[in-house]
């Protein structure tokens, strides 16, 4: 059996171990060899997914809201976010691999979820009030709720 010196999820350590195992065989193959070799196709096409799926979504929200005032409120702060995240990555270090790839769909969808169920409130309270939102009443309404949902999504991810 051959190991990896260092963690293999690494992009440098990975595309070591590979050069080094084709070195000794060329013809190697195996699941380590193989899922390194599509990274960057898996990354691209996660990427690719993401965009088309933002926009279907904006599409959707758009339409659901009667409103692309809305939409937008709802989807800048999740993009922001979502900016925020892969530039704290670049700074830090830390590069899209595998096991953070597969998280963005899924804090892309709490964001999206939260803001929804907030714009939607804050429509309800502009209906309710004659044309005007009540913060007090959306954050009363909603506000706790999308807060709590949230951070026990958070200390579910943070284990």
């Amino acid at each position: 059996m051959i190991y990896p010196k260092g963690n293999i999820w690494k992009e440098d350590v990975g595309n070591r171990f590979i050069k080094d195992i084709k070195r000794l065989d060329p013809q190697a193959t195996g699941f380590i060899l193989s899922l390194h070799q599509y990274r960057d196709q898996i990354i691209k096409g996660f990427s690719k997914a993401g965009m088309w799926a933002c926009l279907v979504i904006f599409a959707l929200l758009t339409f659901g809201f009667h409103s692309l005032l809305s939409a937008l409120l709802v989807i800048i702060p999740v993009l922001l976010g979502a900016v925020l995240t892969l530039g704290i990555m670049g700074l830090t270090g830390i590069s899209l691999n595998y096991g953070n790839i597969l998280v963005v769909p899924l804090l892309f969808g709490v964001g999206l979820d939260s803001a929804v169920h907030l714009v939607w409130r804050c429509h309800e309270s502009a209906h309710l009030n004659k044309g005007v939102v009540k913060i007090s009443e959306v954050l009363g309404g909603a506000g706790g709720s999308v807060f709590a949902a949230a951070l026990i999504t958070l200390l579910g991810f943070a284990g």
